[in-house]
């Protein structure tokens, strides 16, 4: 009797845990020996973007970079462990940098990306796609194939093409767009409750704004917001038509139940454990929620490249997170994920 098929999805601590401290030369065997491990599961891994654009990122600030070294080693194992070849040996690492410089294709290294969650909701919901979202992803999928066949020369010619730093900016400013939108959402429920109860306590009004943040009303406005916004993107005539946009909505917090959940949850927190979003701790800790909510959005019910989907990562909240929606099972850290690989 097969095994059913699993699509393991690693975050980006997770790839930089795996190979911590590790040699470059010595990345690919560490990957080899992962997949193995995986192949007697039946497990292959899918990468997100967003996982490869936080590590690229961190490769703007070469070579002194707080996090330089462990997200260039990080790189180089996503873009080796969400493909189907192996660098394990001198020479197979040496026909691979020259296949990449003379621009000849090896399928064997291409990597499995899965597309930014706006791109999957304008297919799922819409039947469309967003041209340049379409590109933004070719483009960063195609620098991570190159870490995985040819590291150093990927990051001499993605440097100085100015690629990390292009993608370190536009991160930094969804960034403060996501600090900002949790912020006017809070603000927004607060002033929704206040209106319907004027004279209520401040006591009372945190109690009713913890609720309401995390209800169930929240979650399914908060996915209309994430449809409506997808078909801005699109342009779509359907934005007319009201009751088209709520079906979507409610289709989407049933198939991706992370994708608004995740982000009601992060609203919930702010206002429990008293969080200044805008404060230079919540910049260097909390501000990447947004591309852990991207992560997250990925467990659900439904399945990825015919495979259940669970996610390894070491982050408290976001573990916290998805097991709070049901999800106990499909997510677990580094070490938890190899004691599962090596179990009978």
């Amino acid at each position: 009797m097969s095994t059913p098929p699993i699509s393991v999805v690693f975050d980006t601590n997770s790839y930089r845990t795996l190979v911590e401290d590790a040699k470059m030369y010595k990345v690919p065997t560490i990957v080899k020996e992962l997949k193995e491990l995986e192949k007697q599961k039946n497990i292959k891994a899918l990468g997100p973007l967003i996982v490869a654009m936080e590590m690229l990122s961190h490769l703007a600030d070469m070579p002194k970079g707080r996090h330089y070294k462990e997200c260039l080693r990080g790189i180089r194992a996503m873009a080796l462990h969400c493909s189907e070849g192996n660098l394990d040996s001198f020479w197979k690492r040496l026909v691979s940098c020259y296949k990449v410089i003379r621009k000849l294709p090896d399928p064997t290294l291409e990597p499995r990306i899965i597309a930014q969650p706006v791109l999957q909701y304008a297919q799922l919901f819409f039947n469309a796609t967003i041209p340049d979202k379409q590109n933004e992803n070719e483009n960063i999928a195609s620098v991570v194939r190159d870490f995985g066949r040819c590291w150093w020369y990927a990051r001499r010619f993605h440097s100085r093409t100015s690629n990390f730093t292009n993608i370190k900016n536009m991160l930094t400013a969804k960034e403060l767009e996501f600090a900002n939108d949790v912020e006017n959402g809070i603000n927004a429920a607060k002033a929704d409750i206040r209106s319907k109860k004027p004279t209520i306590t401040d006591s009372q009004l945190r109690t009713d704004l913890i609720l309401s943040l995390n209800s169930a009303p929240t979650r399914n406005l908060t996915a209309i917001g994430i449809i409506a916004a997808v078909g801005y993107h699109l342009n779509s005539p359907l934005l007319a038509i009201p009751i088209e946009i709520q079906k979507r909505g409610q289709a989407l917090n049933r198939v991706f139940p992370l994708a608004a959940g995740f982000r009601c949850w992060v609203n919930k927190k702010v206002v429990e454990d008293s969080i200044d979003i805008k404060s230079r701790a919540s910049q260097r800790k909390r501000w990447n929620w947004i591309w852990d909510e991207q992560v997250a959005m990925l467990i659900s019910h439904s399945t990825l490249n015919q495979g259940e989907v669970i996610l390894v990562t070491g982050d408290t909240d976001l573990q916290d997170c998805i097991k709070a929606f049901g999800f106990a099972t499909k997510v677990m850290n580094l070490v938890d994920y190899y004691s599962f690989l090596k179990s009978p």
